[in-house]
């Protein structure tokens, strides 16, 4: 194991170039017991192997892989190699298609950020942006949307947010795709009518612009913040781990160089700070937050609080509403492209996370429809999903998102 050690400090600190992934394999595996639990959590604590879904998938180097597969082997996990060059699988996902439209390629930060002043700017009626008080690490405009038919009225809030986590660039694709379809039906549709009318629904489309554009341009898998970490080369924290309810449980990390690190403070990055400042702002005005949505990848997964624990909420009333309005989403999900999604407890469905940010929309903003939204896909392409797959994906979800707010309308 100290073997193993070496070789990923070695491998951390040759980051200054772009980061290549010629031999990254990406293992499967089949965790079938408490103790298979254990070797991968000390995979994903002690090695900080870099998992994509824990603890099914992770990925190797060419250099750990050795190691790892012989540990797997000896504690008779069963594994296959899911993906066998991470490399090829990258190039193949950034040449998917030639774009012919807007929502059908990844953007850069300065298109996603132009495209929330346009928006604003093309449904002026129902629109307008607002840049967060605060910039990221790296001094990059933190900007959303704010839709609503009068907003001088104080309506119920919809919270909708992506790109926490810099490598799932479908979560910010998604949630422009479906902010732009909820705009555009505005006029036509009686029930989109009824839901801008009624609520005020808040979209900050990408949380994380550092990350996200040093995952385009230097490092693809790159996934927490750009902030650094004092007295370490590692940099970054994991904004989903670094929300204040129940803050540095388990399923977080105190190691700087892991990917799910917590950061030295609960909202220690500013691209966390803004959010829970500005909900925790509106709820102190007396503002009610009905509905708090992550968008995230991948699984296919609508995820219920709690994740810092594997207990369900100690309201039966919350629990079962939060279950039942997942399963409104799922099943409007499914009866597009036939994707089907799972839901439930993110602490159960999943795997235990503490610092979440679905447990903070619950928990301290007292949105009782909170959820932690997986999109496509389930392990295929994984972070690597084709540009092919951006409109199916949000054509999907608008349909999920759609009968979440047809759930509430009714109630």
């Amino acid at each position: 194991m100290s073997k193993l050690v070496i070789l990923l400090c070695i491998s951390l600190s040759l980051t200054a170039a772009e980061v290549r992934y010629q031999g990254y394999e990406v293992l499967r595996t089949d965790v079938e017991s408490n103790l298979h639990l254990e070797i991968m959590e000390t995979l994903r604590e002690e090695v900080e192997l870099d998992f994509w879904d824990f603890p099914r998938d992770l990925m190797v180097s060419p250099q750990q892989a050795p190691e790892v597969k012989q540990l797997l082997e000896k504690h008779d996990i069963p594994y296959k190699v899911w993906i066998p060059d991470v490399q090829e699988k990258i190039d193949s996902a950034s040449t998917s298609q030639a774009s012919e439209g807007f929502y059908d390629s990844y953007k850069t930060y300065d298109e996603i950020n132009q495209w929330v002043k346009d928006t604003a700017a093309a449904y002026s009626s129902i629109a307008e942006d607002f840049v967060f008080s605060e910039p990221s690490y790296e001094g990059r405009e933190l900007r959303a949307l704010k839709i609503s038919s009068d907003t001088s009225k104080d309506k119920p809030v919809i919270w909708i947010q992506g790109g926490i986590h810099a490598r799932e660039w479908i979560s910010p694709a998604t949630v422009m795709f479906i902010t732009d379809q909820l705009l555009s039906d505005y006029s036509t549709d009686g029930e989109v009518n009824n839901i801008i009318d009624f609520y005020e629904i808040h979209v900050h489309p990408l949380v994380n612009p550092d990350g996200y554009e040093h995952s385009r341009i230097q490092e693809r898998m790159w996934r927490k913040t750009r902030s650094p970490n004092k007295s370490s080369p590692c940099r970054g924290t994991d904004g989903n781990r670094n929300f204040e309810y129940e803050w540095g449980g388990w399923g977080s990390s105190s190691s700087y160089c892991s990917d799910t690190f917590r950061g030295a403070t609960p909202n220690s990055e500013s691209e966390v700070r803004v959010i829970t400042d500005y909900l925790k702002d509106l709820k102190n005005s007396g503002r009610d937050i009905v509905i708090f949505i992550d968008v995230h990848s991948y699984g296919q997964l609508w995820l219920t609080p709690y994740a810092y624990t594997r207990n369900y909420v100690p309201s039966e009333p919350d629990h079962t509403e939060q279950m039942n309005m997942a399963d409104a989403a799922c099943a409007a999900t499914v009866d597009v492209h036939g994707k089907e999604y799972t839901y439930g407890p993110c602490g159960r469905v999943l795997y235990e996370a503490a610092g979440n940010s679905n447990d903070f929309g619950y928990g301290v903003i007292g949105a009782v429809y909170s959820f932690v939204v997986e999109l496509r896909d389930n392990g295929e392409h994984g972070f690597l999903l084709p540009e092919d797959q951006i409109i199916p994906t949000g054509e999907e979800t608008y349909a999920g998102i759609r009968a979440a707010f047809r759930y509430l309308m009714n109630k």
